[in-house]
């Protein structure tokens, strides 16, 4: 999303609010995801193979490969929407095909900002791996694993760049990856706020 963010306040138990500056911004490294999502698809592949799942004929997998698709972005960008919603932000939902996603144009604390996340990863797979083991159609609950599992790529790095900075440290979601804002002084330069190693 090309939003940016303003209100750029931290809440204060007084009723006042810290003036927060961009202190960085960590971009998501799409060709990068895209080689991990295909070597990602390669294992989960391999390890079917391994335990012997027997796949149905090539246009009735498609079929349910599409279903699981379908099934999965909806529970996964939900799962993202509430998540949020039960932490007290409010969630935009929109596409750029291929793509469906889940943002907000607040600013959100570091362990929040995890929770929503890393919470389809968890909830979701975690739902796939119980209904493969005790509902009927293996193939579509390995499908939905795998989608689901390969979807959460980004969710995984923005839960690597979070993890660098104090929690008290908050974080825009966009478009392009995740900007970092902190309370500060006004930096010197536009350049200066988007390097955290600039000297004040």
């Amino acid at each position: 999303m090309d939003q940016t963010s303003t209100s750029a306040l931290a809440p204060e138990s007084e009723g006042t609010a810290t003036p927060l500056h961009k202190i960085a911004e960590h971009v998501f490294p799409r060709k990068g995801a895209t080689l991990l999502g295909v070597v990602l698809g390669i294992l989960l592949g391999t390890g079917n193979v391994v335990i012997g799942l027997a796949f149905p004929s090539w246009p009735a997998t498609l079929g349910l490969l599409a279903v699981a698709v379908f099934v999965v972005v909806v529970l996964h960008e939900g799962l993202h929407g509430a998540t949020g919603s039960l932490l007290g932000y409010r969630p935009m939902f929109g596409m750029k095909p291929p793509q469906m996603f889940t943002t907000f144009d607040q600013e959100i604390r570091r362990d929040h900002l995890l929770m929503i996340a890393l919470a389809p990863l968890v909830i979701l797979d975690t739902a796939f791996i119980a209904a493969y083991l005790t509902v009927p159609g293996k193939v579509f609950w390995d499908l939905c694993f795998a989608v689901n599992t390969m979807g959460a790529i980004g969710d995984v790095w923005i839960a690597t760049c979070l993890l660098r900075y104090p929690p008290d440290t908050l974080f825009q979601d966009t478009n392009n990856g995740v900007e970092v804002w902190a309370s500060a002084r006004p930096p010197k330069s536009r350049e200066a706020c988007c390097d955290p190693g600039a000297s004040d």
